[in-house]
């Protein structure tokens, strides 16, 4: 193809595209298009198209005294590259017209917490300037914020509009997602797939040099608009090549995908949980059984040597009363100490466990 050829290609179908039809890779490609002069699109350029915007296409210079023919071998088998999980969700979302993916111009029927955060704000705005304070006695100077338990927004007076067509849109997309909007300790939450997600929307600041006798520095609006997780892991979404705004698909994305790797390993862990306390459940249970088995066997060993002098104690008894019958010595005494003593025996022996009128049953004196 000729040069006007490739330039025509280049600005109708992203690169990606050509690396799996032509057999060549990107390095080679941006090679090509050095060599020939051929200017190519920036970045966002096809996301503006395919969000409908307007687009600047470069011209194909024109004092260029190169070659003019360039030729690509057309691959047997096309590459298919395989699509990363945060881009199948996101053409996901932009292919769903049921899904409100874009950020308004305009308020349109906006949600109750953004019509409240605007009252918000809106009053805080009417208070400064009623002072005749202005807004650089507060913390944030030159700023106004939301209360506790409304949207988390602090923005200067100009961006408040911007802040609320953010939060408007990205508040009416989680809802049609079937996901929501909380409030915890004073802080915005996102709930996605029951995983909460601390955010905010506020305007970054600036160093700049103070009007005082001190030549000290103070912190003032920069007119650059930042999204944030406030929690783990901490991320931000700040205005520069895009608004944020016009990212507000990728951050969607972000936080959808995060929210099921989350949930993912908390199911993980619950398992993981689950199972370590079986094991341990197991491991009480053997022991429970070792020590019960050894406590019964020490009872038995116990009862065996109370039973084999029980048994002795009853031989000793019969062994005297045959020598006090041979001898002649069989005396009441005799007689009241054989009934004590084969009282005892029976008392003693585990296995007749005979109640003694002092003694009671017999424990392990």
């Amino acid at each position: 193809m000729n040069r006007e050829d490739l330039y025509s290609l280049i600005w109708k179908v992203p690169i990606s595209n050509l690396l799996k039809k032509y057999e060549i890779n990107l390095p080679q490609l941006r090679r090509i298009l050095k060599d020939l002069n051929i200017p190519t699109p920036e970045m966002g350029y096809w996301q503006k198209i395919q969000y409908g915007k307007t687009v600047e296409i470069k011209e194909l210079p024109i004092d260029y005294s190169g070659k003019e023919v360039v030729t690509l071998a057309i691959r047997e088998n096309p590459l298919s590259f395989k699509k990363s999980p945060q881009k199948i969700l996101k053409e996901s979302l932009m292919n769903d017209p049921s899904l409100p993916i874009k950020v308004n111009q305009k308020l349109v029927k906006p949600d109750i917490l953004v019509i409240e955060a605007r009252e918000s704000l809106a009053r805080k705005n009417a208070d400064s300037n009623s002072r005749h304070i202005g807004l650089n006695y507060s913390r944030y100077k030159g700023m106004i914020e939301t209360k506790s338990d409304e949207l988390r927004i602090r923005v200067s007076p100009a961006n408040v509009g911007r802040a609320l067509r953010f939060f408007d849109a990205f508040i009416k997309l989680l809802r049609a997602r079937k996901h929501n909007i909380i409030f915890e300790y004073g802080n915005t939450c996102a709930l996605i797939d029951d995983e909460k997600f601390e955010i905010s929307l506020r305007e970054k600041y600036i160093k700049a040099k103070s009007n005082d006798s001190w030549q000290s520095y103070e912190y003032v609006p920069s007119g650059i608009m930042a999204f944030k997780l406030e929690s783990y892991p901490y991320k931000e979404w700040k205005d520069g090549k895009q608004l944020i705004e016009d990212r507000i698909a990728d951050i969607f994305t972000y936080f959808e995908l995060y929210a099921q790797k989350r949930r993912q390993e908390r199911i993980y862990y619950e398992e993981q949980c689950k199972i370590r306390e079986e094991k341990e459940r197991i491991e009480r249970e053997i022991k429970a059984r070792k020590e019960k088995e050894v406590r019964d066997f020490k009872k038995l060993v116990k009862e065996a040597n109370q039973w084999q002098q029980s048994q002795l104690i009853r031989s000793y008894i019969s062994y005297v009363e045959n020598i006090a019958l041979q001898t002649g010595e069989l005396s009441d005494e005799l007689k009241n100490w054989i009934e004590w003593s084969n009282q005892k025996a029976d008392w003693y022996d585990p296995y007749k466990k005979k109640e003694d009128k002092i003694l009671g049953t017999y424990i392990d004196y």
